[in-house]
């Protein structure tokens, strides 16, 4: 019951505050990074996605994993990881037209910011806010199903007695 009370404390505060900080926080980010580096020998554009690519793939990842292993709750913090990350990246797409974010930058050089590059590229920049609000609503649903997949998972176990 507290771990699901803590995922779902994350999941409300990333949901409220999509750049705030949880203990999740920064594993995110240095995954987000790695990205940019896994990526960058397929060009600027792909360099660039390639955070937020791997950003979102690594809950995935994590969560098929935890799905292949006899422990129940695993799965729901992949989850909520996924759910904690989609709001992130909507703050990241929705901050596009302002700029407005602190950005992270490596070599000295000038830091960019990923979204608006995108977003530009793509001819998309005016829909920002349509697109963060989107990636926002999937982080929510994300969340709610994991939670609720974990309440599910405790009533079964209180109906079975704990022999699940």
């Amino acid at each position: 019951m507290v771990f699901l009370f803590v995922l779902g404390w994350i999941g409300f505060c990333s949901s409220f505050d999509p750049m705030a900080g949880t203990i999740l926080s920064p594993i995110t980010l240095g995954v987000h990074e790695l990205g940019h580096v896994l990526f960058s020998f397929l060009g600027e554009f792909m360099g660039i996605a390639g955070g937020t690519i791997v950003q979102l793939a690594a809950p995935i990842i994590c969560t098929i994993m935890f799905f292949r292993q006899p422990d129940y709750f695993a799965p729901i913090l992949g989850g909520v990881w996924l759910g904690a990350s989609l709001h992130n990246v909507s703050g990241y797409i929705a901050d596009a037209i302002k700029l407005e974010l602190p950005l992270v930058g490596f070599g000295g050089g000038d830091s960019y910011h990923a979204w608006e590059y995108m977003l530009s590229a793509l001819n998309c920049l005016s829909q920002a806010h349509v697109i963060a609000g989107m990636v926002k609503f999937m982080g929510d649903l994300c969340i709610v199903a994991f939670l609720a997949y974990g309440i599910w998972i405790i009533w079964l176990m209180v109906e079975n007695k704990g022999k699940l």
